[in-house]
């Protein structure tokens, strides 16, 4: 995931297993090889430097800030040019727009975009609360914290393929994709690394979820009662739109201001719409 991924959580520990979360008395053991998972890094692309360390000031004194409005500290950004390996000067190329590494010898500019992410909401219905399903974080960033399952997106690779996938590599479980919830923006770890988190539904069609790649435990909790420490921003807010759409314990209507998730009174899935395309 998050490549994170991360949004990865490499490592389950070797031959060590351990407990997942508590939560409507399902448990399961952890500890599996190491895969590319949920907020997992990219290979490729920038690196992270040792320490903190603030990029150079640019033409007019732009500068990318120090430390973010979210309190997390750029570290990791591109040093140099990958056409002529100029060293990069930070730049306001469009008014109204945050800096960016430019060339001050070819003028390529190096943008600064989002990597996107594919998550899941997994729900399900037990004694007329709707619970959702967590998995515990293995390694850095935020190791032991609680997480909505998913990751990076592979190159050509939609968000309901990309759940599909990160889903069986996490947990072995064959999911069904179902409506979009929300998109947020948010930052990766301490080095400030932008990612665009995309949500949607889900419900386990094929096989019982248990920790593997870079997951060390999991839960069902109710949206009510979630577990502490949760790793992301972006799954708090996740999280808490799936809990206003599910309107204190009942399917939404169309009418209720959102996509409802999966299932209704019976559980059963329902099929993911199409969204609407709006362009470009």
């Amino acid at each position: 995931g998050p490549a994170g991924r991360g949004a990865g959580r490499p490592g389950g520990g070797g031959g060590a297993r351990r407990a997942g979360g508590a939560g409507g008395g399902d448990r399961a053991a952890g500890g599996a090889a190491p895969r590319r998972g949920r907020h997992h890094r990219p290979l490729g692309g920038r690196q992270r430097l040792r320490g903190p360390r603030r990029a150079p000031a640019g033409a007019g004194g732009a500068r990318p800030p120090g430390r973010l409005r979210a309190g997390v500290t750029v570290s990791a950004r591109p040093r140099y040019c990958t056409l002529c390996r100029t060293p990069l000067k930070w730049r306001t190329v469009e008014p109204g727009r945050a800096p960016q590494p430019v060339c001050p010898a070819c003028g390529h500019v190096h943008w600064q975009n989002p990597k996107p992410t594919a998550s899941a909401l997994v729900t399900r219905r037990r004694g007329g609360r709707w619970e959702v399903l967590l998995v515990r974080r293995g390694v850095e960033p935020y190791r032991d914290h609680w997480d909505c399952p998913g990751g990076f997106m592979d190159p050509d690779e939609d968000p309901p393929a990309a759940i599909r996938r990160e889903l069986r590599e996490e947990l072995g479980v064959e999911v069904a994709v179902g409506d979009l919830v929300g998109i947020y923006a948010d930052r990766y770890d301490e080095t400030g690394e932008p990612t665009l988190n995309i949500y949607h539904t889900a419900t386990i069609r094929a096989g019982i979820p248990r920790p593997a790649s870079d997951v060390s435990g999991l839960g069902w909790f109710p949206l009510d009662a979630l577990p502490e420490p949760i790793a992301f921003r972006n799954n708090r807010q996740a999280l808490a739109a799936l809990a206003a759409l599910t309107c204190g314990g009942r399917p939404p209507r169309r009418g209720d201001g959102g996509p409802a998730p999966p299932g209704g009174a019976a559980g059963t899935p329902r099929q993911a719409r199409r969204p609407r395309g709006e362009g470009r």
